[in-house]
């Protein structure tokens, strides 16, 4: 009798703790600001933070226990589910990928798969980690608009480079991207989502090399919150790291006008004259023409 009461107590105890340790990965996954989720073999749900759930217009409690592709939709699945595979596999795998929204908006999602491995190799499941790229690609194409109009006017200016970080996932590739085009550079801007953690060796390499060959760089973060270590990184001074990132962020082409305008100023060791990031509304109409 003793025995089968002090069970139950243990039992208890222990579902508790579990209730509670689950209940703290939740707040704290919650207030993260990316989309993190958990698949076991099938692949199946298992664990979704809210704003993963409500990416895919779920709620935690229905996408628990889920087939992937029930939730992601024929469509998209066909595309990503060659990456998970490689995950059970045991690669760690990063990718972008599109969707249409409910309201006809095209968002751009930028995720990377890590295997969670046993000891022994088994693989038991795979995290995700997915941070919202689509301010960055609306960034990234107002550059290279800006550019265009840049070269139109002024043929012999600064050119400009683009690159993915994404295609720069594997060391090597880092290596030869500074061999090529970064040890040439006059100036390094590189925008980060997720941190100095998402590219690691990336930031060290561009960093070292900026630092050997005297070029200004400054590393500026994805979105719209600061980034201390981010700066720490970077070798431009902390106001003209700011004012880049603000062009960034605020957007639009009268934005990206002036980054570039910036940018060339900061090249040629003049930058009084340049103009203050253009504050745009975080919603309204625009009306074209």
């Amino acid at each position: 009798r003793r025995r089968q009461e002090k069970l139950e107590r243990t039992v208890e105890e222990r579902t508790r703790a579990l209730q509670q340790s689950e209940d703290w990965l939740r707040l704290v996954t919650d207030n993260i600001p990316a989309l993190i989720a958990y698949l076991s073999p099938g692949p199946v749900f298992r664990f979704a933070n809210r704003r993963y759930a409500k990416w895919f217009d779920q709620r935690v409690e229905s996408i628990a226990g889920r087939h992937v592709g029930d939730v992601l939709g024929p469509d998209l699945y066909a595309r990503l589910g060659p990456h998970i595979e490689k995950a059970f596999q045991g690669q760690a795998v990063s990718y972008e990928y599109s969707r249409t929204r409910p309201n006809g908006v095209i968002a751009h999602m930028r995720s990377t798969l890590i295997p969670d491995r046993t000891l022994d190799g088994r693989v038991l499941g795979c995290f995700v980690l997915s941070l919202d790229a689509t301010e960055q690609k609306r960034s990234e194409a107002a550059l290279a608009q800006a550019q265009a109009r840049r070269l139109t006017d002024d043929p012999s200016g600064p050119s400009l480079r683009l690159a993915n970080v994404m295609h720069l996932a594997h060391n090597m590739s880092v290596d030869l991207y500074v061999d090529a085009v970064i040890r040439h550079a006059r100036l390094v801007v590189v925008r980060l989502l997720g941190g100095r953690a998402y590219w690691p060796y990336g930031v060290e390499q561009l960093a070292e090399a900026a630092a050997a060959r005297g070029i200004p760089l400054a590393f500026l973060p994805g979105d719209d919150a600061p980034d201390a270590e981010l700066a720490d990184w970077s070798n431009l001074p902390r106001p003209a790291q700011h004012r880049l990132w603000q062009y960034l962020v605020q957007g639009g082409p009268t934005n990206a006008d002036r980054f570039l305008d910036y940018a060339a100023a900061l090249i040629s060791g003049g930058d009084d004259d340049a103009l203050d990031p253009e504050p745009l509304l975080a919603t309204g109409l625009y009306w074209p023409g």
